[in-house]
């Protein structure tokens, strides 16, 4: 979804537009009987988390830029490559809250964690063979590529 075109703005941070989409977003959702409202978080990306009730499933919407649903895409392409890495992130979340640390721990910080180790330990491709024949760029971003030649 996209609101007023901000899919492919990369706002970095709590602008006062970006803090409106936010309550926008929070109160259309207060107002809807099959979500629960649990917060509205700021900082660097800020987002509204939720609660879809009839599965019980946790969402953090992200408004500020579309970069969030192409990381997104990434890690969904990267977790039906090595299914694993699903139940590794569900046995890392539960463990963090036992050991009373979820606090400290969002899902995006256990998801980053998983992918490094299965790259590391070669059961995923690193980045750079995943990014092998792309364009130079995703939405704002631009990725740099190593040259061969000296001095660049």
């Amino acid at each position: 979804m996209s609101l007023n075109d901000s899919f492919n703005k990369y706002e970095m941070g709590e602008t006062r537009e970006v803090l409106q989409r936010q309550r926008l977003i929070a109160n259309a959702i207060k107002s809807d009987v099959n979500w629960t409202h649990i917060a509205n978080v700021g900082g660097g990306c800020p987002i509204v988390t939720v609660v879809y009730k009839p599965e019980g499933r946790q969402c953090d919407i992200s408004f500020s830029c579309g970069l969030t649903y192409s990381q997104n895409m990434l890690v969904k392409h990267l977790f039906d490559m090595q299914p694993i890495a699903r139940y590794m992130v569900i046995f890392l979340r539960g463990w963090i809250k036992d050991i009373q640390l979820h606090s400290e721990f969002r899902n995006h910080i256990l998801i980053l964690m998983v992918i490094f180790f299965l790259q590391h330990e070669h059961y995923l491709p690193g980045i750079d063979k995943l990014q092998a024949n792309q364009s130079a760029s995703i939405g704002g971003m631009c990725i740099l590529r190593k040259t061969n030649q000296i001095g660049y």
